[in-house]
């Protein structure tokens, strides 16, 4: 479906370490194998304001910075379950049917990042052979920790 970034967090802030949990019990050969990957775990030092209606990222809230496959990230139930109830072959390849949630144990929210003003949470003053990369802005965003 495409490339996608997003930022997703727990609706209720208490939930957060449970959120991280279920990724790293679902484990990297899940995310692997949908090409969408937990990257980071991040704390937001200000709020970064949405765009088209969007909420944009609250301060003081932790997020989970998502980079790939767009499939994965675009609903809670994908994120943190099997990510579809057909996909049979995942199912009986890897044994997955175990892990799978009935209902998700926690609301969560997905703000993908075009519904952001980038420039608020990327410094793209980085600069190497001519080509700019964007990373996260310090000022805005910190990277706390790896979630792998």
């Amino acid at each position: 479906m495409g490339y996608q970034e997003s930022f997703v967090t727990t609706k209720a802030q208490n939930h957060f370490d449970d959120f991280v949990m279920r990724i790293r019990e679902l484990g990297r050969e899940y995310y692997d194998y949908y090409g969408a990957w937990p990257k980071y775990i991040v704390n937001v030092k200000k709020n970064a304001h949405g765009i088209h209606n969007s909420a944009g990222l609250k301060q003081n809230e932790k997020y989970v910075y998502f980079t790939g496959e767009r499939f994965l990230q675009r609903s809670a139930y994908t994120i943190i379950n099997a990510a579809h109830a057909a996909d049979s072959e995942w199912n009986n390849e890897k044994e997955f049917s175990g892990k799978r949630l009935k209902k998700p144990l926690f609301g969560l929210r997905i703000i993908f990042v075009e519904e952001i003003d980038g420039g608020q949470i990327f410094d793209t003053s980085k600069n190497k052979d001519g080509l700019i990369y964007a990373g996260l802005n310090n000022d805005w965003i910190e990277a706390a920790d790896f979630v792998f």
